[in-house]
């Protein structure tokens, strides 16, 4: 089983890498959050503070007509502080191109704490800022790591994995989403009352097995700008032509409800994973430190 900073290290140097091919294949494209509009609807993150959010969460895998769903609980709160991102002298040269690479926005990030709940695993990812918890509730196990936050802590939403791909818990955590700094083109955006639907086409690096440097994925967006939330994500491999079956297609993520800033949800022992898992066995994880 891999620890947290080896997933976080893999994580890390994973988007990395998509982020310099993005840039290499897709040189020529204008940002898509040059929009005015999309502008407007990334910003939308920003009137959230905290809040608890259900999402579901489907994938698709060629070759299986199953649909993989998972449900996630998720509490979050914004401290109003400022994560430092260059702050820490142990950053390492490639930490700093990847922070380079991506939106200037990132380099003024809110520190939030958050606590999500895999409701299809029974697995809980609780962090506070400076220490996550991870919580198996069906082995009643309970891991603790402080020293990685030396690194991590400038990106929390590196781990879990599934908040680097995702968009939607960015969004509500961070407020922040991927289309700040994604390139690609824009199909058509629609509005539809409160609703607003955003579709766009970009290029992506290539699954495995892909002879050719880049794949087209076609993605949907759709807010409600009433509520200021991020309803539904989709992306689809638009062309499975030799793509290897097992490699995932479909992309899908929707926001079930939501109750937004609400002050209950600042409470600090909402943030302590300890309070999870009382009757757990408990191990902590320590690195040695540089010489």
């Amino acid at each position: 089983m891999k620890t947290l900073k080896q997933i976080c290290l893999i994580v890390l140097f994973g988007s990395a890498f998509f982020l310099f091919s993005q840039k290499a294949i897709a040189q020529e494209k204008e940002k898509i959050s040059k929009h005015p509009e999309v502008q407007s609807l990334i910003a939308l993150g920003n009137t959230i503070q905290s809040g608890e959010v259900h999402l579901i969460a489907n994938e698709q895998i060629k070759g299986s007509p199953s649909i993989s769903t998972k449900n996630y609980q998720v509490l979050f709160y914004r401290t109003g502080e400022i994560i430092n991102i260059w702050k820490s002298e142990e950053k390492s040269q490639e930490h700093k191109n990847f922070i380079l690479e991506m939106d200037s926005n990132l380099n003024s990030l809110a520190n939030s704490h958050y606590n999500i709940l895999n409701l299809t695993d029974s697995m809980q990812y609780v962090y506070n800022g400076k220490i996550w918890w991870i919580i198996d509730h069906k082995n009643k196990t309970c891991q603790v790591d402080t020293s990685w936050c030396k690194v991590a802590c400038s990106f929390p939403f590196l781990y879990p994995q599934f908040l680097v791909f995702s968009e939607m818990f960015p969004f509500y955590i961070q407020g922040w989403l991927k289309l700040s700094f994604e390139e690609g083109r824009i199909e058509n955006i629609e509005k539809k009352g409160d609703t607003t639907i955003l579709k766009i086409v970009r290029e992506g690096v290539s699954p495995k097995g892909v002879k050719s440097k880049s794949v087209l994925y076609a993605e949907q967006y759709v807010w409600d700008k009433e509520k200021s939330v991020l309803l539904h994500h989709t992306k689809v491999l638009k062309d499975e032509k030799g793509i290897a079956k097992n490699t995932l297609i479909v992309e899908e993520m929707k926001l079930l409800d939501a109750n937004l800033n609400d002050e209950k949800y600042a409470n600090p022992e909402l943030y302590n994973g300890l309070n999870y898992a009382k009757s757990y066995k408990t191990t902590y994880t320590k690195y040695p430190k540089r010489k």
